[in-house]
């Protein structure tokens, strides 16, 4: 019997561990930050840290946005070459 192999999916909002991530072979998506409506990838392009660090120094507009349908689909379809089924958390 084949054992069916299974990807799992979130993306960052569920604040997994880095050591979580790997440990269970967790695709993850990242959020956008939009800070004075300059998009950054959450985990990509700022760290959590930089993020609160300027929360706290700058007076500017922080906002979020879900990843895009594109990041879904960019991930889905390399996915789909290695697993045959995804759960998207």
């Amino acid at each position: 019997m084949n054992k069916l192999k299974i990807a799992w999916i979130t993306d960052t909002t569920a604040s997994l561990s880095q050591e979580f991530i790997e440990e269970n072979n967790i695709h993850v998506v990242p959020l956008n930050i939009i800070i004075n409506q300059e998009s950054y990838k959450e985990t990509i392009d700022i760290t959590q840290k930089e993020f609160y660090e300027r929360m706290k120094q700058e007076d500017s507009k922080f906002q979020t946005s879900q990843p895009g349908l594109g990041d879904f689909v960019e991930l889905y379809t390399k996915l789909k070459e290695n697993y045959d089924f995804g759960i998207a958390i």
